[in-house]
């Protein structure tokens, strides 16, 4: 029986006194209490027919509800949990507000053309950690799939990523990576001798720097950045390019090591478009491996890790710092002469946490 299902309630002599939040996690199955207080804070739980504060205390013969069309918000095709065939995850960091995983290469995050729900990151945060479309969420995401995600992977990159697991905490993420309190540092492997090529990247941009498309600087003696306007690419739709009518894209980024043919880069996006580190790179020169897509060479996979995560946590105010690995990204990089576990400083990490 799903959590909806089992109301309304009429309560009786033996629960009167208990503070509704409490009695709802109690009795009720389906959510943590932290969830319960959202649901009725949201309005979504009624008592007698209204809105009521979490620690009211309940009288015998109240009646608990929930709001009506509530559970319309859920399409008739999601309200049944489905299942998820895709590889087992490791959890970095889990507890009832939000989830931070490793994703591997290869794993779609949500569902699209030709790709089905269960195969989807999506549908394991749904399947795997319980997680009710009856919560409260909003209706284009549960439509498309996206219940719980703040952010997204290609299907290329591995590595850290971060979920909500209910509507508040899902707002209170997405407020943060809009407001850039969410730092997320990336690793890649990219073709070319990058440390030379930003040397004469400034004439190849000359052109989109007049007219403002796009701006290469070094902001110091590590680290440059290059922000662009980002849009798809008109002729051709799976590729993004900068391009003035485009929305802006800034990625901050440090040439760890170079040699002839490729060079270690360390990344950290202050805006989070579809394929950003993908068309920077590309756009100075040095595309990452694998991602011929963008120009590069075919290789065993595009070499883009999402490697660590930053930010407090939106509840606690805890700070929360995580380091993903990826076995054959790090593997690469040693055969190559790369030492990628070297990089863990903060040159990257700039404001307070």
């Amino acid at each position: 029986m799903s959590f909806v299902e089992q109301f309304p309630v009429v309560i009786d002599e033996q629960s009167q006194g208990q503070r509704v939040d409490k009695f709802i996690s109690q009795f009720i199955e389906g959510q943590s209490r932290s969830q319960v207080v959202d649901l009725i804070q949201g309005g979504k739980i009624l008592v007698n027919s209204k809105s009521a504060k979490a620690s009211y205390k309940l009288r015998s013969g109240d009646v608990l509800s929930v709001l009506e069309g509530f559970v319309k918000m859920a399409p008739e095709h999601y309200k049944e949990l489905i299942s998820y065939n895709g590889p087992s995850l490791d959890v970095l960091f889990e507890d009832d507000r939000l989830v931070v995983v490793n994703k591997p290469e290869g794993l779609v995050v949500h569902p699209g053309a030709g790709v089905g729900m269960s195969d989807t990151l999506a549908s394991w945060l749904q399947f795997e950690k319980k997680i009710s479309l009856t919560l409260g969420w909003p209706p284009e995401l549960i439509e498309d799939g996206r219940v719980g995600l703040v952010h997204r992977l290609d299907k290329g990159t591995s590595g850290a990523i971060l979920m909500a697991k209910d509507p508040a905490t899902h707002q209170k993420l997405s407020d943060m990576f809009q407001n850039r309190n969410i730092h997320r540092i990336y690793w890649a492997l990219v073709q070319g001798n990058l440390e030379n090529r930003l040397s004469n990247r400034m004439s190849k941009l000359e052109g989109f720097l007049f007219k403002g498309w796009a701006a290469l600087k070094r902001d110091s003696a590590l680290c440059w950045s290059l922000a662009t306007n980002h849009k798809r690419d008109p002729k051709n739709p799976l590729r993004y390019r900068a391009d003035k009518e485009g929305k802006r894209a800034i990625s901050n980024f440090i040439c760890r090591s170079s040699r002839e043919e490729d060079s270690f880069v360390e990344l950290k996006l202050s805006t989070g478009r579809t394929h950003q580190i993908r068309a920077h790179m590309a756009l100075l020169g040095c595309p990452v491996m694998g991602d011929t897509l963008y120009g590069a060479k075919e290789a065993s996979r595009i070499f883009l890790h999402s490697r660590r995560v930053v930010f407090r946590h939106p509840w606690t105010n805890a700070l929360i710092d995580l380091q993903a690995s990826s076995r054959s990204f790090e593997s690469f990089s040693k055969i190559l002469g790369y030492r990628p576990q070297d990089y863990n400083d903060n040159s990257l990490i700039s404001g307070q946490l």
